[in-house]
């Protein structure tokens, strides 16, 4: 029985992987039609047999990352349990370029990137005759970039899929110490 539930909610997590989406742990627990306590027992035997195939459940609660049994939402991620082996550099795309900019600068303002200084980043060359408004709105779709409001002001902040796919692996210095 728990095989065919377990099943279930990897197949309904995949499917919503492939479109960028957050599932909440509501529609899960819908799904399933199971009690509390059997939905959490399902919960975590799904996550040991997705470790073994190299993935893992992300809890997300207000755009961070949080244990399995306090998020209001998941995510999946490959991990990578060992170090890669040899030359494992990747091309870059202009976009990826742009995102990671994009999380530079909000790191070196403390997650805190006001509206008004993005007017700064179309003078880099990755920026230059480029709509910087339609490319932040689709960071803001995909899940990478937020918005806070506070005191009348926005800011640009680090999203929940930052943190489920870069947090500890992407570095700034090390970025920036690389050909870009």
């Amino acid at each position: 029985m728990k095989k065919e539930y377990c099943g279930q909610l990897i197949r309904h997590l995949i499917n919503n992987h492939r479109k960028g989406r957050l599932v909440p742990r509501l529609e899960l627990a819908d799904l399933l039609e199971l009690n509390k306590e059997g939905f959490n027992e399902i919960l975590e035997y799904t996550s040991r047999y997705l470790q073994r195939l190299g993935i893992e459940m992300v809890g997300i609660a207000d755009s961070k990352i949080c244990a399995i049994s306090a998020c209001q939402k998941i995510f999946l991620r490959k991990t990578y349990d060992e170090a890669p082996k040899g030359d494992c550099r990747v091309a870059v795309s202009l976009d990826e370029k742009r995102l990671f900019m994009l999380f530079c600068l909000i790191q070196l303002e403390n997650d805190n990137l006001e509206e008004q200084k993005l007017s700064q980043i179309k003078e880099c060359k990755y920026f230059k005759n480029f709509s910087l408004d339609e490319f932040l709105k689709k960071c803001k779709t995909n899940g990478y970039l937020n918005i806070k409001k506070a005191n009348d002001m926005s800011y640009w902040c680090l999203g929940w899929r930052y943190y489920a796919e870069f947090d500890e692996s992407f570095n700034v210095v090390e970025y920036f110490s690389e050909e870009h």
